[in-house]
């Protein structure tokens, strides 16, 4: 067979006026990387090294682009073993001309093999595709010169982007994070960006586009770019795309914030009687506004160690309209927040019994706005905020208490700054600090700023038993809270001697109190075991006539229920106690 040779060190203007206007390719497969079908050897001045007004085809051949310049309006079909037949470029491949062109065969090489090096985009209309059929990868760059849309699948699907079935990826084989020029870098009426999935090679300290998006004209343009910053990250690959919507937030939505002040002039909870800013005082958001939309943004195989900040770019259509509490004389500020995988704000922000410790566990947080920076893990992004009627200004608890009287009786004592929409409270009671019941009811007092006392006296309690009691705080609206769990407990028949254990519950970081009565000077033994008996600790104390104290040292007691019994010579007394986290 004779070997057809190309070798181009200048400017070639080729227009094959033939029905396909094609450049084809046909190897004998005994091409080498010193006698190769096709060898593009630099480029003169602004001119592409090979123009082709219509498609190349590397059919089993060997193609090198040496720091050559290809250009090309149609399509471009590599069909190569990457060993005695492929394509292998450290030049330009630019896409023009006024019609789609589409990627076949083999692109997605991660080798030096396969791949496109510096490609560049730059068709003559908006509407005007690169398809990718095939998994494409690009070595170092890509440029979106002017026009065009980069698609990684023959097809569009609507406002899916995890529907695409190919991905254009980035190798990034510089080691910089400014590989991509050109590019959306906010959602805009534009068309520079990759409709469909792209991953992208990140390496170290650097901040990466993503400007990815879904069909144009389903939502806006359909530009909606993300950026990642790191600031510390292990090799890895990140893949990006945009989708509808699926993952819910966690812990109810619950958000603590000041957004303002409310007098409660007109007796209303939300922000339409908000009447100044910040007033020291956490406000409840329920977020209940949801995007239609997320990022789904997911790691490859490697890489553990990650610290970045993450910022989306939605579209206006593609966005949530956040409640902005300037409207309602509150602070100036949109309360638009960011979750990663349904948690607002992403790793490392606070859940915690937010001041006042009444209400559920949720997340004490400011607004993101667009970003969340301090990620250490991928998942799902997706923007939230609420409406007025679901901001509300908590009952504030002062203080609960629950205590013996007369040794006849137990009373539950309890105080309250501030009352927002509150209808009232159910007293439960529990004899293992975890299963409650309701024994009382107490009206609540709707909206206050001034301080109320609240008691119940509990009458139907016997004696050597602890009771456990918590408040469930219902508002006007069904919506409803719970408190801290206190205890108290009524004193036996034991000649003056008894035992109380507090704080009950109590948390891994408190220290433990075991208060002894004695009638008189004696030594004992506190014996601390498990729920399955398993015995935790043995001591051995003197006890004077009167009050002792002894303390079982913080973060000895891991989370769980314990029985601590003191034994002394004439009795012994048994009391459980309960560690939380």
């Amino acid at each position: 067979m004779k070997k057809n040779i190309l070798t181009i060190s200048i400017f070639l203007f080729i227009n094959i006026l033939s029905a396909q206007n094609e450049f084809y390719i046909n190897g004998d497969n005994t091409a080498s990387a010193t006698n190769p079908e096709v060898y593009i050897n630099g480029k003169d001045g602004t001119n592409p090294t090979l123009f082709v007004a219509g498609e190349i085809n590397n059919n089993q051949g060997e193609m090198l682009n040496v720091a050559g310049e290809i250009e090309l309006t149609g399509n471009f079909t590599n069909t190569a073993n990457g060993t005695s037949a492929k394509y292998q470029s450290t030049g330009i491949e630019r896409f023009s001309g006024d019609a789609n062109s589409t990627v076949y065969g083999t692109m997605d090489d991660t080798t030096l093999v396969n791949n496109f090096y510096d490609l560049k985009l730059k068709k003559d209309a908006a509407s005007d595709y690169l398809n990718l059929s095939v998994n494409s990868n690009v070595r170092n760059t890509l440029e979106f010169e002017s026009n065009g849309i980069i698609r990684t699948d023959v097809s569009s699907h609507s406002d899916d982007g995890g529907a695409y079935a190919n991905e254009l990826y980035i190798l990034n084989c510089e080691g910089t994070g400014t590989t991509i020029t050109g590019g959306a870098t906010a959602a805009n009426v534009g068309n520079n960006y990759v409709e469909g999935k792209l991953r992208h090679k990140i390496q170290g300290a650097n901040t990466y586009l993503f400007p990815i998006g879904i069909t144009p004209g389903v939502v806006d343009a359909g530009t909606q770019p993300v950026s990642l910053a790191f600031t510390a990250a292990d090799t890895a690959d990140i893949l990006a795309f945009f989708q509808p919507a699926d993952q819910a937030l966690n812990n109810g939505g619950r958000v603590y914030y000041d957004v303002g002040e409310d007098p409660m002039a007109n007796q209303v909870d939300n922000l339409d009687d908000c009447a100044g800013t910040a007033d020291g005082i956490l406000d409840q958001l329920i977020l209940n506004v949801d995007q239609d939309y997320q990022w789904q943004v997911n790691k490859g195989i490697k890489g553990s160690s990650f610290n970045y900040a993450i910022t989306v770019m939605p579209s206006n259509t593609a966005d949530i309209t956040a409640t902005n509490g300037s409207t309602y004389g509150c602070n100036n500020i949109d309360l638009r927040y960011l979750a990663k995988n349904g948690d607002v704000g992403g790793d490392g922000v606070t859940i915690s019994n937010a001041p006042p410790s009444f209400y559920d566990n949720g997340y004490v947080i400011a607004p993101t706005g667009y970003t969340i920076s301090g990620q250490s893990s991928f998942s799902k992004f997706r923007l939230h905020s609420v409406t007025p009627a679901n901001v509300t200004l908590p009952v504030e608890l002062l203080s609960l208490v629950a205590y013996g009287v007369e040794n006849k009786y137990i009373n539950v004592d309890w105080a309250t700054a501030t009352e927002i929409n509150n209808e009232g409270f159910d007293i439960e009671r529990s004899t293992n600090g975890v299963d409650f019941y309701k024994v009382g009811y107490m009206q609540g007092n709707g909206n206050s700023s001034s301080t109320i006392d609240y008691r119940f006296e509990d009458y139907e309690v016997q004696k050597d038993i602890v009771y456990y009691y918590r408040l469930k705080q219902v508002d006007y609206n069904g919506e409803y809270e719970y408190s801290p769990i206190v205890n108290a407990s009524l004193k036996g028949n034991n000649d003056g001697v008894y035992v109380s254990i507090y704080p009950n519950p109590s948390n891994v970081r408190e220290e433990v109190i075991v208060e002894i009565n004695s009638n008189m000077d004696t030594d004992a033994e506190i014996v601390v075991s498990d729920i399955i008996g398993k015995l935790i600790l043995s001591d051995g104390v003197s006890l004077n006539k009167g009050i002792n104290k002894y303390t079982i040292n913080n973060g000895f007691l891991a989370v769980g229920q314990y029985f601590v019994t003191v034994k002394m010579p004439q009795q012994q007394l048994t009391k459980n106690v309960i560690v939380t986290e």
